[in-house]
């Protein structure tokens, strides 16, 4: 009877999953995607964002401190209201401009970047008839514009939806972004 507790969860980091048994080829993008809903969905909850720990032939990689730090800051600053940054940059919108995308984050007040200082990865982009190809990426303030030679007409796009995709895209707090895909249904796209 004492109300809501915070829970923390731990987005799974890029793992090459192809030796499990699995429900599809991108079942591995589907947890942490349903993470993000549960996040969306209920209140007091966090996650600490893995999409840049780089140890795909590790489940279990050894680097825990920087979920430890990571889980830490979270609950330091939304249960103990402490003023840290916590949240790496989640999609928060797709508009359309021309034959280009211009993707916007959550969590990016303070700007993106990339870890190693080159163009976003990981991102693609599709037309009407669904086919995903590799975007151009770059930075624009706290938004992400894509193009590609091969889509004239885009209506979706994925980050990162891929089980090994380790990224290189952060926001100015050097906290990483976290997959997304603009095709299905989640809580984020219908608001």
């Amino acid at each position: 009877k004492q109300g809501d507790f915070p829970v923390g969860m731990v987005q799974p980091a890029p793992y090459d999953c192809s030796k499990w048994a699995r429900s599809g080829p991108d079942a591995y993008s589907v947890q942490r995607e349903a993470q993000l809903i549960v996040q969306e969905r209920l209140s007091d909850v966090g996650i600490a964002p893995t999409m840049d720990v780089d140890a795909v032939d590790v489940l279990h990689f050894t680097n825990k401190q920087v979920v430890g730090r990571r889980l830490a800051s979270w609950a330091l600053a939304t249960v103990y209201g402490f003023d840290l940054p916590y949240a790496g940059p989640q999609y928060e919108s797709m508009t359309v401009e021309g034959s280009s995308v211009r993707i916007r984050f959550r969590d990016a007040d303070s700007g993106l970047r990339t870890s190693d200082g080159r163009p976003p990865r990981h991102f693609k982009i599709a037309g009407p008839e669904g086919d995903f190809d590799p975007a151009e990426a770059r930075i624009d303030g706290a938004a992400v514009v894509l193009r590609s030679d091969r889509v004239t007409t885009p209506t979706a796009v994925r980050f990162a939806f891929d089980d090994t995709a380790v990224v290189n895209l952060t926001n100015g707090d050097g906290l990483p972004a976290s997959l997304f895909r603009t095709d299905a249904a989640t809580e984020t796209e219908s608001r």
